[in-house]
């Protein structure tokens, strides 16, 4: 196997403009990876919480308990769509206390997602600005 961890990406370092424009935006990755192969940036973890290999969080708070699994991508993209109800436009994407956020998954900016929800409550990705499965009581 390929780096002996079946999880390898290619990988295409550049500034150079000739490359980046026919990419599109959305696919362009500020990556870092840790010891652990995940890449966290100024994000909060509290303890307990478990990010998996390849895991992307950026600009997030990740609750007790909660996992980030294989190559899911919290606080995803360049749209800061605020959530209207709460009125949060910081760019902070918040993951309630054990929750599992299965793997490959996009969660955009600025979302809360509830507490205590597992991996089968997922549809697909979140966009941003949205509540999800958020009750009185998160």
């Amino acid at each position: 196997t390929f780096a002996g961890h079946h999880d390898a990406q290619a990988i295409v370092a550049t500034h150079a403009p000739s490359l980046l424009k026919r990419v599109p935006p959305e696919n362009i990755r500020y990556l870092r990876l840790n010891a652990d192969r995940q890449t966290v940036v100024k994000s909060i973890i509290l303890p307990d919480a478990v990010i998996e290999a390849g895991a992307v969080v950026d600009k997030c708070i990740i609750d007790k308990g909660a996992v980030i699994g294989r190559f899911a991508h919290v606080g995803y993209g360049a749209d800061y769509t605020p959530i209207k109800e709460i009125g949060l436009n910081t760019g902070i994407t918040v993951i309630g206390k054990s929750t599992i956020i299965p793997p490959d998954i996009k969660i955009g900016r600025n979302v809360v997602v509830g507490s205590d929800l597992t991996d089968d409550k997922f549809n697909g990705d979140i966009k941003s600005g949205t509540l999800f499965n958020v009750e009185a009581t998160d």
